[in-house]
């Protein structure tokens, strides 16, 4: 027999590091655990119980709706209003598996095959392979080191092609630690609105800042409600790791189609995980602050 034909799609991706360094520490004593983002300790207590009472009310054995909970959903938009200056309605969120799912669905809802995409590099290894796996084409631009790996906004610019469709990026920066600034990010927003492209965010990280710097949203700026889709999660800011619940905005009109690839990688979200989340939403936020401060 011969050799298996894999889809150059996935063949083309490698190995993942960061999952072969968690197999390889397993094999050696007393590691400094460097791999995953995990957090320090587990999901506060009350948001623990409300899904144990979830499930007890027997509620989360079915699928909900495609985009997430109708509650949860309304939750996250104030959420968005309140936290990132962001105008959201219900209509304009999709909860996901992890912002990773999210990520996921988007590029797929914005690129066809032999498109761009720009990422400022270094940047998270993944979102590279969710170019790849949408068969597009990722153009890296390097952050400017020397200045603390900050947007090089002309090389950003110089890299534009007709081929290109969207930028994609993350911040507070995984693995940089950068925290991109307003006025950067304003001066990105104006070449995007410029030439019609969109901006694809990974904001995982978005309490996680230090030494003054604010995270900023650049679905914010008025004039990028069109032009940005913008993926947070739950797994960092409340130690949900393992619950795997995150959530997109963006317009109205992009919700349908980032939900059309949704569906088939996700149906919807374990629902337990969506009761847990409403619960971290509306419950005590004090627990960000002491996950910061271990931090």
């Amino acid at each position: 027999m011969g050799q298996p034909r894999f889809s150059q799609r996935l063949a083309r991706i490698p190995r993942s590091a960061i999952h072969e360094m968690t197999r390889l520490s397993k094999e050696i004593k007393d590691v400094a655990f460097l791999s995953w983002a995990k957090p320090t300790s587990g999901a506060p207590a009350h948001i623990r119980e409300a899904a144990i009472e979830a499930i007890r009310r027997g509620v989360v054995d079915g699928y909900s709706e495609s985009p997430g909970l109708p509650a949860l959903r309304q939750e996250i938009a104030k959420k968005l209003g309140r936290d990132n200056g962001i105008p959201a309605g219900p209509s304009q969120i999709l909860v996901t598996v992890g912002a990773i799912e999210g990520l996921a669905a988007s590029i797929l809802a914005v690129v066809d095959p032999g498109d761009e995409v720009i990422l400022p590099t270094p940047t998270y290894s993944t979102h590279i392979n969710h170019v790849l796996m949408a068969s597009a084409k990722p153009v890296f631009v390097p952050t400017l080191e020397e200045q603390g790996f900050i947007l090089d906004i002309e090389g950003i610019r110089k890299a534009i092609s007709p081929r290109t469709r969207a930028i994609m990026y993350c911040t507070p920066s995984n693995p940089t630690g950068t925290v991109f600034v307003e006025q950067q990010l304003r001066e990105l927003a104006e070449i995007a609105l410029e030439r019609d492209l969109m901006v694809i965010t990974d904001e995982a990280y978005e309490y996680f800042t230090f030494d003054g710097n604010r995270h900023f949203s650049i679905a914010s700026v008025p004039g990028m409600e069109r032009n940005a889709i913008s993926c947070f999660t739950f797994t960092k800011t409340y130690a949900m790791t393992g619950w795997r619940i995150g959530y997109v905005h963006a317009d109205a009109d992009w919700i349908p189609q980032i939900n059309k690839a949704h569906i088939p990688l996700a149906i919807c979200v374990p629902v337990v995980s969506q009761y847990a989340a409403l619960a971290a939403l509306t419950g005590p936020q004090d627990c960000i602050a002491k996950f910061r401060a271990e931090y």
